[in-house]
C-alpha cells in the first residue's frame, strides 16, 4: 500500500491508520523523497484547502507529480461554487429523497467518511455524494422545504470527527486504501478550451 496522509501537524494527528504514512504538508511540498512514486495515493488532510494555503498546494503538487490526491484541486474548486452544489443537489435529488425520507425534522447533517456513513442506511447517499465530490471527510447539511435539498457541503478535518466515529473512520480509511485503483473514464475533449 502506497498511501501518504498529509497533515498540518503530524504530532497532533488524532488517528492511527495502519498502512499509511503520516507526513507534514511542508515535508511533502519540500522534501525530494516524496517527489517520485507515480501512483502514490495522497490523502490531503490539511485543515484548510483555500486558494494559496498549504492544503491547496499539496493537492496541486500531488497532481503535478502524478500522484493521486484526495481531494483534488478540481474537487476543492467545485465545492466553492454554489451553482455546482445546486446542480449536484438536482442530480442526486432522487437519492436524497429516498435516503432521508424517514427523517422527521426539517434539517439533517450527514457525515461522509471515504464515501460511507456510520449508519449503513445512509451509505448509498454517502457514496453518491462522494462520487461527485471525492474527498476523505465531508459534512453535508440538508434542509427540507417540501423536498430535501443540499444546503451546504464542506470538507472537514480529523479534529471535526467525533471521538465515537473515529474507529469507524479508521476502518473506512483502511478499506479505501486497500482497494485497487479504478481506471477513470477518459473525458471527452471540450470543443473549446480557454487558457
Amino acid at each position: 500500500m502506497n498511501a501518504l496522509l498529509v497533515v498540518d501537524a503530524p504530532k497532533r494527528w488524532p488517528l492511527t491508520i495502519p498502512g499509511a504514512e503520516v507526513i507534514s504538508a511542508r515535508s511533502y511540498l519540500t522534501d525530494p523523497t516524496y517527489a517520485s512514486g507515480a501512483g502514490t495515493k495522497v490523502f490531503n488532510m490539511c485543515r484548510s484547502y483555500r486558494y494559496q494555503t498549504l492544503g491547496y498546494y499539496v493537492s496541486l503538487l500531488a497532481s503535478a507529480r502524478g500522484h493521486r490526491p484526495l481531494p483534488s484541486v478540481e474537487t476543492m474548486q467545485d465545492l466553492r461554487l454554489s451553482p455546482l452544489l445546486r446542480r449536484a443537489g438536482l442530480e442526486l435529488s432522487e437519492e436524497i429523497q429516498k435516503g432521508l425520507r424517514s427523517i422527521r425534522s426539517d434539517t439533517f447533517e450527514l457525515s461522509v467518511y471515504f464515501g460511507r456513513n456510520l449508519a449503513a442506511r445512509y451509505d448509498k447517499l454517502s457514496l453518491a455524494i462522494f462520487n461527485l465530490f471525492p474527498a476523505p471527510f465531508m459534512r453535508v447539511s440538508f434542509e427540507r422545504d417540501g423536498e430535501w435539498e443540499i444546503d451546504s457541503l464542506r470538507l472537514i478535518g480529523a479534529g471535526d470527527i467525533p471521538e465515537s466515529h473515529r474507529p469507524f473512520v479508521i476502518e473506512q480509511a483502511q478499506r479505501y486504501f486497500a482497494r485497487s485503483p479504478r481506471r477513470r473514464r477518459a473525458r471527452k475533449p471540450a470543443r473549446f478550451d480557454l487558457a
